[in-house]
This record gives structure tokens, C-alpha cells and sequence, in this order.
């Protein structure tokens, strides 16, 4: 039945949209060259897009670009190149026209020249966008010789980690891993489980990321239910041109403890792994595959795991109007079972009575469909599909009360249409089904839907400013549980000055749906026992946003800052609860009747001496519980995150340093089972790296970076009773054929 209900869903989504109308395209193109307006030398990879239309490309080796297929109209050309300002050129196009441009872009060291498609569903220019935005690049990762995609965020402004939730402008506290109340996409499919509605960092592809994607703020109003602290949407990269080989090897070792209580065994744990990808074309067709291995032996006692990833990606382009992808994802993770420490005494000792022949696996599949098809250059669609399966297991027998195990299967579908009624006047619009199908030991065989419709409009007819404003509306249904109906508007603001700074405001509603788990876990687990509350609202919040930003010089050195002050209203805001209404430590998921968080962020970047790459980002709120009129759970108030990048030739020396200060609030009830659950520090985190760029030096396709993370063997912890990593020192080496 369920097949039957998803089946009919899609035929409804594919009728609507292909019944748009539809002109037969001119003859006319757009051709023309991308070079450096300060030598003349072409700008290999510049991104052309056509503003509100599907149609866009890069410049080749010689810096030509083609654009076919465009009806008789003004348009706006978005020219963008990382490194150099972005151009936005009025183009007018005739019936049977050919316009050739030359175009020449400024250098300029400190601009990110990204084009982003988070922020509103559609590909235009970072300084766009009405909200706060955070672009983590390919580069960003290679620098910074990031492994894991948890390593990627923590030098985001605004995001904190929290062991395994990410928590987003406090946002999130610390849920046990359920219920995220940032949405993670990869190329714009859903990627949150089914069940717990929660991040597997190990499902994410991160050797074949091209850009990471943040969205800060309420985000309801295009992603729906998860978005309601902001979207993290991860894009993944195309396939070469031409066949090409990417290998990299990692491996380094924890040192041993400061104090001989904390030292487990005499040898130093090992942490190794591996990465490879081949890439090419065939014609139309274009592929990656890949895979990767990870063994970490850990700092701590029995927490060792074990991960491995596959990952494919096909492109076919049908025609210059019809393109399509496939992406199929699978990893797997198996690990050691235990959540808080022994005491302070023993940090990297599971508790006595933990049974220490527990292993928990866990493996997930996802596999999603993504056509484009361009009905003419002022309508075009894009139609996601597919599915998410997350299994977890632990090695117990069934009849053990601690035996764990969950199946959860995500059925998603997005239809979307783009269109452009006038010259810089767009809509976004858009019809969405989900199907999360449940059998677990822990939440029994449950079945959630929701379905949901779009729109959002951009009018940028006045000079210097875009308008956008939108709303979604969402209905969710999950078995026991009354249905619920979300109305989700939104509104964005960006002006840009004629004195220099740009301006943003942004307004929106964001709500996140009670998970599976939350509703219905019933389980037992390191003395806990978590109890069902089928009774849970939606969480919901109002949050807004004034935000600038502009590039200048001081004295011939360049800087550019961002300045975003935002307030957001919680309501029935979920949080685990220690219930004192029945005996042990037995915990529910509650709505918290009101919260409020307001805070500031600034980023400050310059590149001094003509060469030193810095960068600073300074964030402080307030998380407010209104009902207790206290700070928040599990909320830190105030953290620093400073990087510094020396290029000294053929060697890159890199160094960050993040301070978080001391949670304020943790559940004080938690001291029933967790020993010294009030040893929290503020966190100093610095890390080196140095770079060697063999190819440049010894002609040798090699590159090696030499890591230390944590130098300073700083001692504290991202959530009660759970070590931060100790210090780790470890090389990594890439080649490219």
C-alpha cells in the first residue's frame, strides 16, 4: 500500500510540472571569453550563469564559454571565479541572435567568488543571499586535511560541535544524537534518518565534496521539518573531463596521557586510513567512483571503530536541455558501545559494570535520482528522488534489555519549477513528499508522512535590492500521533549600498516535526532508561536576522567582514528531561515551553604582507530558557575561532586555534549516573599543519601535510562525562594522476 501511495505521489508531481507551458527555443546563443583583466590570461573554471534560467556553464581551458538554447529577452549574466570580483552583465538577446562577450574580471586575493544554491533553492552569487551563509570549499578541506565531516564544521563561525549533534547558533543543545535541528542535504537530498532524525557524519562523501553549504537561520520556509536552526547542504563534485586517478593516505598515532591513571596501555593508539577515486567521461556520460577506509584505535578505552565508504556518482546529459544524475552512497561503521566515562579519575575508562563485548553496527544506504530539464530559457525543472536506509545493530542477544536495534527507511521526493516572469523577477516553486517506514526493537514498526508545497518569489526591479519572500506549508502525520499542519513564511532583504557595505534582513518561521525516536523510544542503556511521549508537539521558532558585509583597505592591505546580529524565539522547544516523577534515571523528551537565543558574529579576513592569509570570528549569544530563567542546557555563550595561513613557497605553514568558553547548564540530575558529570572546562584547541608541495619542488605528483591537532594535549570535554580528543600527530599524503 505504501508503494502504491509513493507511486501515485510522483505521477501527481510529474503531471503538474510537465503540464507547464512550454515555448520552442530560438536559435539564439551566448558565446564569449573569461580572461584576467590584469594580463589577459584565461580564467580556466569561471562559472557563466544566466540568472533565472537553468542554463549555465564553465570556461574552458582557454577561458570560451557557450550558452545555447535562449529565447528572445534582457537577462542578467552572473560571472563568478574565486579570487576575483563577480560580475553581473545585462545581456539582451534577439530572435536567431549570437552575442559574443569578452569578459575581464579583477583579481581580488580576499574574494570568495562562490555560487551557492542553498540559501534559495537556485545557483546565484554568495553576496546575494538575504541570510547568513558559510561556504566551506574544497580547498578549505585540503588545507585543513580534514578526514571527517564533523572536522569540517568546527571552524565554521556560529556552529559548535557537540560530540554528534551540530549545534547551529544554539540551536541544539546535547539530544543523545537524536533530532537535529540542522537539515543535512547532499546535492539537495535529504539526508537526516528516518528514525532518529539524527546526522551520520560517516554517510557523508567528504572525499568528493566540492563545497559545504550553511544556511544560518530558519530555513522551513524552502527545507521544511529539520531546518529549523538552518540547512547544511553539502554538494558533491562533478566528474573530470578527462580520466583521472585521486588517492590519500593518512595515518598517525594519540599521545599517551599526562597522567599515568588516564594511560590504558603502554603503545600509542593508532588512527589510519585511506581514500581512493577515479573520474572521467565517456562522451555524454560522466562517472565517479570511489571508496575509503578509516581504523581508528582511539584515545579511549574499548571505543575503537572501524569505517568503511562506497561512493558512485553518474551524470548524463541528454541533450543540452534534459541532464541527469544518480548518486548512490553506501558506509558502513562498527565501534565499541559506551557513552560516559568511569570518573574523572579514570576519563578514558568505560564505567565498571559497561559490558565490554558490546559492538554496535551500523551501515547506511542512500540512493538518489536528480533531473534537469529545461523547458525554455524562462522555465526549467528539477525533480529529486530517492531513498535513505539507516540499520543498527548492537551484538547482544535479542532478549538482553540493553539490545538495540533499528531499521529506517527514507522515501524523499522533490519536485521543483524555476521560473522567470520578468527580467530579475523569479519564483521558485515546488511540491514535496516524505515517507520515513519504521521497524525497530526500540520504537516499534511506525509510519510518518509528510507532504508538503513551496513558493518563494525574487524581485530585484529596483536597483541594488532584492526582495524574496516566500512560504511552505507542511502536513505531518505519524502513526498514534495527531496530524499536524505547519505554515512556514519568510522574508529576505539584500541591499547594497552605493558607499560600499551590503545589507541583509532576514524574517522566517522554522519548525522541526518530533522524530520516531522521540516519540516512541523505550529503551535501556548505561544505567538510563528512556521512556515513549507519543504526546510531542512540533518545536517551532521565529528567528530574524540584520547582517552586513564589505570589502576594503587599510593602508593597501585588504579586509572584508561580516557582521550578523540575530534573535530567534523558541516554542515547545524538545529537550531530553529527567522525569522525577518515577524512580531512577529514567529520561523523556519534553516540550520546553519558551527559549529565546540572541547573539552576534563577526568574521574579520585579510591578507597581510601581501601574502599572509588571517582570518578571526568572534560569536556571542545568549541562550535563554524563558520557563526555568535560566541559560539553556548544554549551550556554551561565547567562542573564538582564528586561523592563519603562511605560504612560505614551495611550503604552506597553517595554524587554528578555537576557544569555546565553559557550558554554563548541563541536567543536573545526570550526576545519578555519571561520576564528576560536572568537570566541564572552557576549550583552547590549537592546531599546526605544514604543507610540502613535491610536484612544485621536485616535479613529483605528491603532496604531503604533516598535522598536529590539539598541540597543546589540552584536556576538556564537548559534552558531560566524554574526553575531547587528546593530542594526535599524523601525516597525510595525496597524489593526482
Amino acid at each position: 500500500m505504501d508503494r502504491l501511495v509513493y507511486k501515485k505521489w510522483i505521477l501527481l508531481i510529474l503531471l503538474i510540472l510537465f503540464l507547464s507551458p512550454t515555448n520552442s527555443f530560438s536559435l539564439s546563443k551566448i558565446t564569449g571569453k573569461v580572461i584576467d583583466k590584469s594580463d589577459g590570461s584565461p580564467l580556466v573554471g569561471a562559472s557563466i550563469r544566466l540568472e533565472g534560467t537553468g542554463l549555465g556553464t564553465f570556461a574552458n581551458k582557454e577561458g570560451d564559454f557557450l550558452l545555447k538554447g535562449i529565447k528572445k529577452a534582457k537577462y542578467t549574466l552572473m560571472v563568478t571565479m574565486v579570487g576575483y570580483e563577480s560580475k553581473h552583465l545585462p545581456v539582451q538577446v534577439l530572435d536567431n541572435d549570437s552575442v559574443y562577450l569578452l569578459i575581464e574580471l579583477k583579481s581580488k586575493p580576499l574574494s570568495t567568488g562562490e555560487v551557492v544554491v542553498s540559501a534559495n533553492k537556485r545557483i546565484q552569487a554568495v553576496q546575494d543571499v538575504p541570510i547568513s551563509i558559510s561556504v566551506v570549499s574544497n580547498n578549505d578541506l585540503l588545507t585543513k586535511s580534514s578526514t571527517r565531516f564533523e572536522e569540517a564544521l568546527r571552524y565554521v563561525p556560529g556552529i559548535i560541535m557537540n560530540k554528534d549533534n551540530v549545534n547551529l547558533r544554539g540551536s541544539s543543545g546535547f539530544a543523545f544524537g537524536l533530532g537535529s535541528r540542522v537539515a543535512l542535504l547532499v546535492d539537495g537530498f535529504p539526508l537526516l534518518a528516518g528514525d532518529q532524525g539524527d546526522m551520520k557524519f560517516d554517510a557523508i562523501p567528504i572525499f568528493n565534496i566540492e563545497q559545504i553549504e550553511i544556511v544560518k537561520g530558519a530555513g522551513s520556509a524552502l527545507y521544511g521539518t529539520g531546518a529549523l536552526g538552518g540547512v547544511i547542504n553539502i554538494i558533491t563534485k562533478e566528474p573530470e573531463e578527462s580520466f583521472k586517478v585521486k588517492g590519500r593516505l593518512h595515518s598517525g598515532f594519540y599521545t599517551l596521557p599526562r597522567f599515568k591513571q588516564w594511560r590504558y596501555r603502554e603503545d600509542v593508539p593508532l588512527k589510519s586510513g585511506f581514500d581512493v577515486s577515479i573520474s572521467s567521461k565517456f562522451n555524454s556520460l560522466g562517472y565517479i567512483l570511489s571508496g575509503g577506509l578509516e581504523n581508528d584505535e582511539s584515545y579511549r578505552k574499548y571505543d575503537k571503530s572501524l569505517q568503511y565508504n562506497l561512493f558512485t556518482k553518474l551524470n548524463n546529459s541528454f541533450s543540452d536541455f534534459t541532464k541527469a544524475s544518480l548518486l548512490f552512497n553506501f558506509s558502513s561503521d562498527k565501534r565499541d558501545d559506551w557513552v560516559y566515562w568511569n570518573s574523572l579519575d579514570s576519563a578514558t575508562i568505560p564505567p565498571t559494570n559497561a559490558n565490554t563485548n558490546a559492538r554496535i553496527l551500523s551501515t547506511k544506504l542512500a540512493l538518489a535520482g536528480d533531473l534537469k530539464h529545461i523547458f525554455n530559457s524562462k522555465n526549467f525543472l528539477t525533480f529529486k528522488t530517492g531513498l535513505y536506509r539507516t540499520y543498527v545493530e548492537n551484538n547482544l542477544d535479542v532478549n538482553d534489555p540493553e539490545y538495540r536495534q533499528s531499521d529506517a527507511i527514507s522515501f524523499n521526493t522533490d519536485a521543483q519549477m524555476n521560473s522567470s516572469l520578468a527580467d530579475r523577477t523569479l519564483l521558485t516553486y515546488g511540491l514535496v513528499a516524505t515517507f520515513n517506514r519504521v521497524t525497530s526493537k526500540l520504537y516499534g514498526k511506525v509510519n510518518q508522512d509528510i507532504y508538503a508545497g513551496y513558493i518563494q518569489g525574487e524581485l530585484a526591479q529596483i536597483k541594488d535590492l532584492i526582495i524574496t519572500i516566500g512560504v511552505r506549508t507542511d502536513y505531518e502525520k505519524t502513526d498514534n500521533s495527531d496530524y499536524q499542519l505547519e505554515f512556514s513564511p519568510k522574508l529576505g532583504i539584500n541591499y547594497s549600498s552605493s558607499f560600499g557595505p551590503k545589507f541583509r534582513l532576514s524574517v522566517g518561521r522554522g519548525f522541526r516535526a518530533p522524530t520516531v525516536a522521540e516519540r516512541f523510544a523505550s529503551l535501556k542503556f548505561s544505567g538510563f532508561t528512556v521512556a515513549p511521549n507519543p504526546l510531542l508537539k512540533s518545536e517551532i521558532s521565529w528567528s530574524a536576522e540584520i547582517g552586513s558585509n564589505y570589502d576594503f583597505e587599510i593602508f593597501g592591505t585588504p579586509f572584508q567582514y561580516d557582521l550578523a546580529i540575530y534573535h530567534s524565539e523558541f516554542d515547545n522547544l524538545i529537550e531530553p528531561t529527567f522525569d522525577n516523577s518515577q524512580q531512577g534515571a529514567v529520561i523523556k523528551f519534553l516540550n520546553i515551553t519558551r527559549a529565546r537565543i540572541t547573539g552576534i558574529e563577526f568574521t574579520l579576513k585579510s591578507l597581510l604582507f601581501g601574502f599572509i592569509g588571517f582570518q578571526t570570528s568572534i560569536s556571542a549569544m545568549k541562550p535563554l530558557d524563558i520557563t526555568l530563567n535560566q541559560t539553556l542546557k548544554y549551550r556554551s555563550t561565547f567562542f573564538c575561532y582564528n586561523s592563519l595561513i603562511i605560504p612560505l613557497g614551495n611550503i604552506e605553514f597553517y595554524t587554528d586555534y578555537r576557544f569555546i568558553n565553559r557550558m554554563e547548564t548541563v541536567d543536573e540530575l545526570l550526576k545519578l549516573q555519571v561520576k564528576d558529570y560536572d568537570a566541564r572546562v572552557p576549550m583552547h584547541i590549537l592546531d599546526f599543519r605544514l604543507k610540502l608541495k613535491l610536484k612544485e619542488m621536485l616535479n613529483i605528483p605528491i603532496g604531503l601535510t604533516f598535522n598536529l591537532k590539539n598541540a597543546l594535549d589540552y584536556y576538556y570535554t564537548e559534552v558531560v562525562g566524554n574526553l575531547g580528543p587528546t593530542r594526535f600527530i599524523g601525516l597525510q599524503i595525496e597524489s593526482e594522476f
